[in-house]
Protein backbone atom coordinates (compact mmCIF):
# COMPACT_ATOMS: atom_id res chain seq x y z
CA UNK A 1 0.00 0.00 0.00
CA UNK A 2 2.88 2.41 0.75
CA UNK A 3 4.24 2.04 -2.52
CA UNK A 4 1.56 2.32 -4.12
CA UNK A 5 0.60 5.59 -2.24
CA UNK A 6 4.48 6.94 -3.29
CA UNK A 7 3.58 6.10 -6.79
CA UNK A 8 0.20 8.03 -6.26
CA UNK A 9 1.84 10.92 -5.14
CA UNK A 10 4.46 10.96 -8.02
CA UNK A 11 2.08 10.58 -10.95
CA UNK A 12 0.56 13.44 -8.72
CA UNK A 13 2.99 15.58 -8.89
CA UNK A 14 3.82 14.69 -12.80
CA UNK A 15 0.10 15.88 -13.70
CA UNK A 16 -0.89 12.39 -14.06
CA UNK A 17 -4.31 12.45 -12.45
CA UNK A 18 -5.78 8.98 -13.84
CA UNK A 19 -2.30 7.18 -13.26
CA UNK A 20 -2.13 9.03 -9.46
CA UNK A 21 -5.92 7.67 -8.96
CA UNK A 22 -4.99 4.06 -10.32
CA UNK A 23 -2.22 3.79 -7.83
CA UNK A 24 -4.40 5.73 -4.68
CA UNK A 25 -7.58 3.42 -5.21
CA UNK A 26 -4.64 0.38 -4.83
CA UNK A 27 -3.46 1.59 -1.77
CA UNK A 28 -6.93 2.36 -0.46
CA UNK A 29 -7.89 -1.18 -1.48
CA UNK A 30 -5.17 -2.49 0.29
CA UNK A 31 -5.49 -0.38 3.66
CA UNK A 32 -9.19 1.23 3.60
CA UNK A 33 -8.64 2.34 6.69
CA UNK A 34 -6.07 4.44 6.07
CA UNK A 35 -7.36 8.24 6.42
CA UNK A 36 -3.96 9.55 5.03
CA UNK A 37 -4.57 7.80 1.52
CA UNK A 38 -8.06 8.29 1.42
CA UNK A 39 -7.39 11.93 1.33
CA UNK A 40 -4.58 12.03 -0.90
CA UNK A 41 -7.23 10.18 -3.41
CA UNK A 42 -10.04 12.76 -2.62
CA UNK A 43 -7.43 15.62 -3.69
CA UNK A 44 -6.80 13.38 -6.83
CA UNK A 45 -10.97 13.78 -7.63
CA UNK A 46 -10.94 17.34 -6.89
CA UNK A 47 -7.91 18.44 -9.25
CA UNK A 48 -10.05 16.06 -11.86
CA UNK A 49 -12.88 17.77 -11.79
CA UNK A 50 -14.91 15.05 -9.83
CA UNK A 51 -16.20 16.98 -6.92
CA UNK A 52 -19.08 14.20 -5.77
CA UNK A 53 -16.28 11.51 -5.34
CA UNK A 54 -14.02 13.94 -3.25
CA UNK A 55 -16.64 14.39 -1.34
CA UNK A 56 -16.98 10.81 -0.42
CA UNK A 57 -13.33 10.31 -0.24
CA UNK A 58 -12.56 13.60 2.19
CA UNK A 59 -15.42 13.10 4.44
CA UNK A 60 -14.12 9.16 4.99
CA UNK A 61 -10.73 10.25 5.46
CA UNK A 62 -12.14 12.83 7.53
CA UNK A 63 -14.19 10.48 9.78
CA UNK A 64 -11.28 8.04 10.14
CA UNK A 65 -8.63 11.20 11.31
CA UNK A 66 -11.27 12.46 14.52
CA UNK A 67 -9.32 15.87 15.50
CA UNK A 68 -7.86 16.64 12.51
CA UNK A 69 -8.79 19.33 11.85
CA UNK A 70 -7.28 20.20 8.32
CA UNK A 71 -9.46 17.36 6.84
CA UNK A 72 -12.44 18.54 8.54
CA UNK A 73 -11.77 21.75 6.77
CA UNK A 74 -11.27 20.01 3.55
CA UNK A 75 -14.20 18.27 3.94
CA UNK A 76 -16.20 21.39 4.88
CA UNK A 77 -14.88 23.18 1.74
CA UNK A 78 -16.02 20.93 -0.80
CA UNK A 79 -19.22 20.09 0.71
CA UNK A 80 -19.19 24.07 0.37
CA UNK A 81 -17.80 24.06 -3.13
CA UNK A 82 -20.48 21.59 -3.82
CA UNK A 83 -23.00 24.21 -2.24
CA UNK A 84 -24.10 22.00 0.35
CA UNK A 85 -23.84 24.67 3.57
CA UNK A 86 -25.60 22.27 6.41
CA UNK A 87 -22.29 19.64 5.57
CA UNK A 88 -20.49 22.14 5.11
CA UNK A 89 -21.35 23.97 8.82
CA UNK A 90 -21.03 20.08 10.12
CA UNK A 91 -17.58 20.14 8.47
CA UNK A 92 -16.21 23.16 10.22
CA UNK A 93 -17.68 23.28 13.30
CA UNK A 94 -15.86 19.78 13.68
CA UNK A 95 -12.46 21.11 12.41
CA UNK A 96 -13.32 24.46 14.96
CA UNK A 97 -13.56 22.09 17.57
CA UNK A 98 -10.34 20.13 16.78
CA UNK A 99 -8.29 23.50 16.84
CA UNK A 100 -10.30 26.38 18.14
CA UNK A 101 -7.62 28.75 17.65
CA UNK A 102 -6.17 28.12 14.43
CA UNK A 103 -5.86 31.44 12.64
CA UNK A 104 -6.51 29.90 9.54
CA UNK A 105 -9.62 27.75 10.07
CA UNK A 106 -10.99 30.97 11.71
CA UNK A 107 -10.79 33.26 9.42
CA UNK A 108 -12.05 30.83 6.45
CA UNK A 109 -14.76 29.29 8.93
CA UNK A 110 -15.66 33.34 9.11
CA UNK A 111 -16.24 34.00 5.58
CA UNK A 112 -17.88 30.94 5.21
CA UNK A 113 -20.65 31.39 7.58
CA UNK A 114 -20.63 34.89 6.78
CA UNK A 115 -21.65 34.07 3.19
CA UNK A 116 -24.41 31.79 3.83
CA UNK A 117 -25.64 34.62 6.37
CA UNK A 118 -24.70 32.79 9.71
CA UNK A 119 -22.12 35.04 11.01
CA UNK A 120 -23.50 34.67 14.84
CA UNK A 121 -21.90 31.57 15.03
CA UNK A 122 -18.46 33.55 14.73
CA UNK A 123 -19.66 36.52 17.01
CA UNK A 124 -20.28 34.02 19.97
CA UNK A 125 -17.06 32.51 19.30
CA UNK A 126 -15.33 35.92 19.36
CA UNK A 127 -17.04 36.67 22.58
CA UNK A 128 -15.34 33.85 24.25
CA UNK A 129 -12.15 34.29 22.34
CA UNK A 130 -12.09 38.43 23.63
CA UNK A 131 -12.84 37.35 27.04
CA UNK A 132 -10.14 35.32 27.86
CA UNK A 133 -8.01 38.29 27.15
CA UNK A 134 -4.93 36.78 25.51
CA UNK A 135 -3.06 39.02 23.66
CA UNK A 136 -1.86 36.77 21.13
CA UNK A 137 -5.10 36.05 19.98
CA UNK A 138 -5.73 39.63 19.33
CA UNK A 139 -4.74 39.48 15.20
CA UNK A 140 -6.56 36.02 15.39
CA UNK A 141 -9.52 38.04 16.00
CA UNK A 142 -8.98 40.77 14.23
CA UNK A 143 -8.58 38.43 11.29
CA UNK A 144 -12.27 36.87 12.09
CA UNK A 145 -13.95 40.13 12.50
CA UNK A 146 -12.33 41.22 8.90
CA UNK A 147 -13.17 38.59 7.50
CA UNK A 148 -17.06 39.14 8.52
CA UNK A 149 -16.90 42.60 7.29
CA UNK A 150 -16.72 44.04 10.99
CA UNK A 151 -14.22 46.83 10.47
CA UNK A 152 -15.83 48.56 13.85
CA UNK A 153 -14.90 45.43 15.96
CA UNK A 154 -11.64 44.77 14.03
CA UNK A 155 -10.54 48.30 14.68
CA UNK A 156 -11.75 47.93 18.44
CA UNK A 157 -9.48 44.96 19.14
CA UNK A 158 -6.62 46.33 17.34
CA UNK A 159 -6.63 49.57 19.64
CA UNK A 160 -7.06 51.82 16.66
Amino acid sequence: ADIESRNGNVAYLESDLEGARRHMVRAVALQPRNGRYLQTLSLIYAKAGELESARLHIEQSARLQPGVAGVAKLAARINNDLGDSDRAVYWYELALASEPYGPFGLKQAAAFYSSIGESRRMYERMVTYEALQLAVLDPVIVDVYEALGDDENAERVRGD
